[in-house]
């Protein structure tokens, strides 16, 4: 899959806990996942290649996790699949999540 460069989290509900980019065993896809406190309506990340306006767009999904610990913190995971992406490319990526 595509490189992608430098995390600008931005969004109504601030920044987020964790962070995870994977490949998906296609090379043209990528699964970027990320953890807030805050519930949303939905997720997106808005990237393209380095250096060009972010065009390009795709949505998620939201699921909640209540954790083990002592707290019982509710996470909601944000889970978006870029697609059509270049081997060996470097992207500039924007989440977004309201």
């Amino acid at each position: 899959g595509g490189v992608l460069e430098k995390s600008l989290p931005l969004g109504r509900y601030g920044y987020f806990l964790e962070l995870h980019i994977a490949l998906v065993g296609d090379p043209t896809e990528m699964m970027v996942t990320w953890v807030t406190l805050a519930s949303t309506e939905y997720s997106t990340v808005q990237y393209n290649k380095a250096g060009f306006n972010l065009t390009l767009q795709a949505s998620g999904d939201i699921t909640t996790f209540t954790d083990g610990g002592s707290e019982h913190r509710v996470l909601y995971i944000h889970r978006v699949k870029l697609t059509g992406l270049v081997p060996d490319q470097m992207y500039g990526r924007y989440y977004h999540q309201d």
